[in-house]
């Protein structure tokens, strides 16, 4: 599987997701791990579900859509190592589409996993992605509502920065 290393100023930043953001964005990234370590570090995914408190069930929705996304990107997959600071694109997606599925807003969640993903992969992982986020909300994991998705936050950052250098030199 292939990643897309891209710089990473203008995506949000790890430290302002909440718990139930950066839970889902942190196991993508150690589910994501074994397939870039050829021999494997012993992070295991499947303990931050199991100390989480969640299923069995959330685990195996979890895998299907990771593995759909791995399957199915259009072009390269954009999460990140466990160290970086900021958020991937695909890593905002699944949080963005999570968020929304917890909102009952399944057509808002469609349209955002038909641009992130092809369109037999979303039919396919909109029911898994429904029951995970069913499952996290019944496990105390319940998303934020959010003025603006992660993924447009990140998008303004960038077109607000085209305007104001001096912004990356805070940032």
């Amino acid at each position: 599987m292939r990643t897309i290393e891209q710089p990473c100023s203008s995506l949000p930043l790890m430290c302002s997701l909440t718990t139930p953001e950066l839970f889902v964005a942190t196991a993508a990234r150690l589910w994501v791990l074994p397939y870039r370590e050829a021999e494997g570090n012993g992070l295991d995914w499947r303990a931050g579900f199991r100390a989480a408190g969640l299923s069995d069930v959330a685990s195996v929705a979890f895998d299907l859509i990771m593995r759909g996304m791995v399957a199915s990107r259009r072009g390269e997959l954009d999460i990140r190592w466990p160290g970086c600071h900021r958020l991937g694109a695909d890593e905002a997606c699944l949080v963005d589409c999570l968020s929304l599925l917890q909102q009952q807003r399944g057509s808002d969640a469609v349209a955002r996993m038909t641009v992130w993903l092809a369109p037999a992969a979303m039919r396919i992982l909109h029911a898994p992605a429904s029951r995970f986020a069913e499952l996290l909300a019944a496990g105390g994991l319940i998303f934020p509502t959010r003025r603006q998705s992660i993924a447009a936050q990140a998008a303004s950052f960038e077109t607000y920065r085209q305007f104001d250098p001096g912004l990356l030199l805070v940032h």
